[in-house]
């Protein structure tokens, strides 16, 4: 059975799918005889739009919200309980307005960027590769959290910290509602990838209900994931 870093891994795959048309107009662009920085602007911020919603009522049914529809249900199915259709898990109107405005303020960051560098002298450092290289690191879904451009924003690493967070968020609702079903408990375990002491190793050594260092009756578990990156997991038992 699939687990939460299976379902994460599989997520970065299909946001690099979902992102790769934009990359490609770029790439096609910056390789022609003359290569149109207003041009450029236009198709990447018109398929931006259509990826995240032109407004916050598009957003929920917009490809890029199905797709995070279906991924906040597939973490919630982790545990079992969750069920497998596209309805079993309610998207949001929090999340739709939270996705729109996250696509608006990306096509901003693209508009002011590449109008700087339209605006820049002939001979300046600006150039066709600069361009390219920073669309390259805009593009990148899990890579560092260096800021980049002129307008010093994330791109769409910002899209999958977020989408990130809310998986396993709902993988977290899911295993508590297997744990009422079934009378169990909830331990809380470092992912072996755990970076670096931070909260999590309070939650998983405290025993405040005489269960276990860890383990959380349902409905006690603290708020999870507790910051965003958390690689935790949770077991039953």
């Amino acid at each position: 059975m699939a687990d939460i870093d299976d379902l994460m891994e599989q997520i970065d795959a299909d946001l690099d799918l979902l992102f790769s048309p934009i990359a490609r107009d770029i790439e096609a662009e910056l390789t022609s005889a003359k290569p149109n920085i207003s041009r450029i602007e236009r198709r990447v911020t018109g398929k931006l739009g259509t990826l995240f919603g032109f407004t916050a009522e598009e957003a929920a049914a917009s490809p890029l919200g199905i797709y995070f529809r279906g991924a906040i249900t597939a973490a919630r199915a982790l545990s079992g309980e969750g069920g497998g259709s596209l309805e079993t898990v309610e998207f949001g109107q929090s999340r739709a307005e939270r996705l729109w405005e996250t696509g608006k303020h990306l096509r901003e960051m693209i508009t002011a960027n590449l109008r700087a560098f339209a605006q820049a002298k002939p001979g300046g450092k600006i150039t066709k590769d600069s361009v390219r290289d920073f669309f390259r690191t805009f593009l990148t879904v899990d890579g560092a959290a260096n800021k980049i451009g002129l307008t010093g924003d994330h791109g769409l690493y910002e899209v999958r910290r977020h989408m990130a967070f809310v998986v396993r968020e709902e993988y977290g609702v899911g295993l508590q509602v297997a744990a009422v079903r079934r009378g169990a408990n909830i331990k809380w375990n470092l992912h072996p990838r755990h970076p670096a002491v931070d909260i999590c190793d309070e939650h998983a050594k405290r025993d405040n209900y005489g269960l276990g260092p860890g383990v959380y009756p349902p409905g006690k578990v603290p708020q999870f994931p507790p910051h965003p990156h958390c690689l935790c997991v949770f077991t039953l038992v």
